[in-house]
């Protein structure tokens, strides 16, 4: 076949039908459309109108919390300063000064030498002495307050006022020892 003449070659070649070129097919992407913005935008203008009132409300709960503090430190200052005072006069109360004053009034006077009981045995240590009635303010003395009633009260007369005895300081003191031993004065 080599040896064949071109025209004879086409001859015995059966007829190629010719077809019209087709063109070549894509798939051509959508017409871009332009999506709604109306949806967005009113979800942006919600965020941000939320966001805003929130800073709003977050701004305010702060200057308020700032109003309570500030009012709850000056109400913290005056109690301070309340409970400061009340704890100087109660100081000033139980001085001694105070102290022996308020028992002035309440007709106390002071003991000059006090005698202590001695639990276990009954034993009096010491020598017991009768306080001295505390002079008042137009200077007179105030009687002593005593354990033993006063003849004018009861109607009777105590023992050494019935044997004629004078009574003195120094004889009630003896007779109002607890151990029965007369004390000598001072």
């Amino acid at each position: 076949m080599s040896q064949m003449p071109a025209a004879a070659r086409t001859a015995t070649r059966a007829p190629r039908r010719i077809e019209p070129a087709r063109p070549h097919l894509r798939v051509v992407p959508a017409v871009p459309t332009r999506p709604r913005r109306l949806p967005f935008v009113v979800l942006c203008s919600f965020l941000l109108t939320a966001g805003l009132l929130l800073l709003l409300f977050l701004n305010m709960s702060l200057a308020q919390g700032a109003y309570d503090w500030h009012r709850l430190a000056d109400e913290s200052q005056l109690m301070r300063e309340k409970q400061q005072a009340l704890e100087a006069d109660v100081r000033q109360s139980r001085s001694p000064a105070v102290l022996a004053e308020r028992a002035r009034e309440l007709g106390m006077v002071e003991g000059v030498s006090p005698a202590f009981l001695r639990l276990p045995d009954g034993q009096v240590l010491g020598i017991p002495q009768a306080a001295a009635p505390a002079p008042t303010a137009s200077g007179d003395a105030t009687p002593a307050p005593s354990s033993t009633a006063s003849p004018s009260s009861s109607g009777s007369a105590s023992p050494s006022t019935r044997s004629g005895e004078a009574s003195s300081p120094s004889s009630a003191r003896a007779s109002s020892s607890p151990s029965g031993e007369a004390s000598a004065d001072r």
